[in-house]
C-alpha cells in the first residue's frame, strides 16, 4: 500500500527494465502492486514474457510504508529534488513525458526525503561558495542585457559609426575597470578570463627572459602552477602552517637560483588565497623583486572585489583578474601591465588590445565587467566588506562551537569573505552532502568534490588534511537566512555522522 502523498508508477520502461511514471502522474490515495499478466504461449510451444508496461521485475523491490516519507508532497519518482539525488540508474525516472534518464535514489535513501523537499517541494537553497563564483549582480545583468538590445554588434577596429559606437563602449568600460584597479586605461588588457590572464603573463614574461626559472609557492592556483611547469623550471617556496609566503623564503629562492647560474623569469605571488582566505604580503615581495630586477605578477583573481586594490601602489609588474569572483560576468577578465613593460602576446593573429591580445573583443563582457565594478564604487565595497565579515564571524562562531572543528588559514590577515574549517574525525565529502541535503552549497578541497582526483595541494602544502576541510564564503547576495541556515545544519550533521562512525 502507498502513502497519500505519492503515486505508483503507471508504467514500466522496457529499456533495461527501468522505471519511469507515464503521465498523467497524479496522487492516488490507495492502490495494491500490479500484478503480471499471465504468459501466453508462443507457436512452437515456447511462452511469451508478459508486456513490461503491466508487469514489474521479479527481482524489484517494490516499496513499502516504511521507506516513504508519511508527510511531504512527494509524487514516486516524479519528483526533480529526489531526481537529483538518486544513484541507482535501474531505478531511474523523470518528469511525466520525459525520457527516464537520471539516475536513481537508493530506497532506503527515501526517509530522508523531507531534508531535501521539505512538506511542499524542494526546500530553499542557501549559497556559500561564492569564491568559487558569484552570482552576477543586478547591475551586471541590466548593463548587459541593455547592450543586447540597444547595443551594435559591429567591430570596435571599424571606421563606421557603428564601429565607433562599440569603440566608445569596450573603452569606457576599460576606463571603469581600470579605475576599480587603481591603474590607467592603457595598461588594462581586457581577456576572457582570470585564467587567460595568468597564463598570458606567465607567458609573456617567459618570453621576455627566455630560458629563466619561475618562482612560485606551492600554495598557487592551478593556473599558475600548470602554466609555469609547461614552460620553465620551477623553484618552490615554502609556506607556512597558515599558508602565508614569507619574503625571506623568496629571497632564499632567488638566491639559491643565484649561485646555481640560473636567471629568473618571473616570481608569482598571489594577493590572497583561495582556499584558506590568507593575505599574502605582496608589497614587501615586490620590493625585493624590485631590488633584484626581476618582474612580479600577482594573482589578484581571489581577491579582487573583496579587498581595496591598487594596482599601481602594490608595486607589481603584472596583476591578473577575474569578474565572475564578485558578482561579473563569467568569461571576463583583465591583466594588468605595468607601464613601460613590453609583453608578448599569448594569443596572436590580431592587433587588438594594443597588439597585446589577437581577437574581436567581446564588449558584452567588458560591459558585464565595468556594471560589476561600479556596483562597488561611493564606498559600496568597504559596506559589503563590513556585513561580509559580521556574516563570516557568525558562520566561525556557530562551526567552531562543534567539537573537533577548527580555522584554516592566517586569523589575522584573512580575506573578509572566506572561512576554511579543518574537520577531526569526519571527511568532508559525507558533510557537503548533508549540508547539501539541508539547501546549502559549500566546497572542499577533497578530491572526491572536484573535478580533480587529487587533494588539494594547497591545504597539502600547510600540512593540513584535504580529506577533512570545509570552504565557506559569503558575498554580495548572502543574507542572513543563508548564515542562519548553516548555524542550524551544521552541528547536527556533524553530530549524525560521528554517531555514524562510532
Amino acid at each position: 500500500m502507498r502513502s497519500t502523498a505519492g503515486c505508483w508508477r503507471s508504467a514500466w520502461n522496457p529499456v533495461k527494465g527501468s522505471a519511469r511514471c507515464a503521465p498523467p502522474c497524479t496522487p492516488s490515495p490507495t492502490r495494491s502492486r500490479p500484478t503480471a499478466s499471465p504468459p501466453t504461449p508462443r507457436s512452437g510451444g515456447r511462452r511469451r514474457r508478459s508486456s513490461p508496461s503491466t508487469a514489474p521485475s521479479a527481482k524489484r523491490p517494490w516499496p513499502t510504508r516504511s521507506s516513504v516519507p508519511s508527510t511531504g508532497a512527494w509524487c514516486g519518482d516524479c519528483c526533480p529534488a529526489c531526481a537529483a539525488w538518486r544513484t541507482k540508474p535501474s531505478r531511474s525516472c523523470s518528469r511525466p513525458g520525459r525520457a527516464a534518464t537520471t539516475p536513481a535514489r537508493r530506497w532506503s535513501d527515501r526517509r530522508s526525503h523531507r531534508t531535501v523537499c521539505g512538506t511542499g517541494g524542494p526546500v530553499s537553497r542557501h549559497y556559500l561558495d561564492h569564491a568559487s563564483t558569484s552570482p552576477p549582480r543586478p547591475e551586471v545583468v541590466a548593463a548587459m542585457a541593455a547592450w543586447l538590445e540597444h547595443g551594435t554588434a559591429a567591430d570596435p577596429g571599424r571606421l563606421h559609426h557603428e564601429g565607433r559606437e562599440a569603440r566608445a563602449a569596450l573603452e569606457g568600460s576599460r576606463d571603469a575597470v581600470a579605475t576599480f584597479l587603481g591603474t590607467r586605461p592603457r595598461q588594462v588588457v581586457l581577456t576572457a578570463s582570470g585564467t587567460e590572464a595568468v597564463n598570458a603573463a606567465t607567458w609573456g614574461a617567459w618570453r621576455a627572459r627566455p630560458g629563466g626559472a619561475v618562482v612560485l609557492a606551492d600554495v598557487e592556483h592551478s593556473s599558475v602552477r600548470e602554466s609555469a611547469v609547461r614552460l620553465a623550471p620551477l623553484e618552490h617556496v615554502a609556506v607556512d602552517g597558515s599558508g602565508r609566503i614569507e619574503p625571506d623564503a623568496v629571497a632564499g629562492a632567488l638566491d639559491r637560483l643565484e649561485r646555481s647560474g640560473s636567471s629568473v623569469a618571473l616570481v608569482h605571488c598571489q594577493l590572497a588565497n583561495h582556499e584558506v582566505g590568507t593575505l599574502q604580503p605582496v608589497e614587501a615581495v615586490a620590493e625585493l623583486c624590485g631590488r633584484r630586477d626581476v618582474l612580479l605578477h600577482v594573482d589578484a583573481c581571489a581577491g579582487a572585489g573583496h579587498v581595496p586594490l591598487s594596482f599601481d601602489d602594490l608595486g607589481a609588474d603584472l596583476l591578473s583578474v577575474s569578474a565572475h569572483k564578485f558578482g561579473g560576468p563569467a568569461g571576463a577578465g583583465a591583466l594588468v601591465v605595468r607601464r613601460g613593460l613590453r609583453l608578448q602576446p599569448f594569443v596572436v593573429g590580431g592587433e587588438q588590445e594594443r597588439a597585446r591580445r589577437a581577437g574581436l573583443e567581446d564588449i558584452l563582457a567588458a560591459v558585464g565587467f565595468a556594471a560589476a565594478t561600479d556596483a562597488l564604487g561611493d564606498g559600496r565595497l568597504k559596506e559589503e566588506l563590513d556585513r561580509a565579515r559580521q556574516q563570516l564571524a557568525r558562520l566561525e562562531q556557530a562551526a567552531v562551537a562543534v567539537p573537533g572543528v577548527s580555522v584554516l588559514g592566517d586569523p589575522g590577515r584573512r580575506l573578509p569573505h572566506l572561512l576554511c574549517l579543518a574537520l577531526d574525525g569526519v571527511e568532508a565529502e559525507p558533510v557537503l552532502l548533508a549540508l547539501d541535503q539541508a539547501g546549502i552549497a559549500a566546497h572542499s578541497g577533497s578530491s572526491c568534490s572536484s573535478e580533480s582526483l587529487a587533494p588539494s595541494p594547497v591545504l597539502e602544502a600547510m600540512g593540513a588534511d584535504a580529506e577533512r576541510s570545509l570552504r565557506l564564503s559569503v558575498g554580495w547576495s548572502t543574507t542572513e537566512e543563508d548564515v542562519d541556515a548553516f548555524v542550524h545544519a551544521f552541528g547536527p550533521a556533524m553530530e549524525g555522522l560521528r554517531d555514524l562512525r562510532s
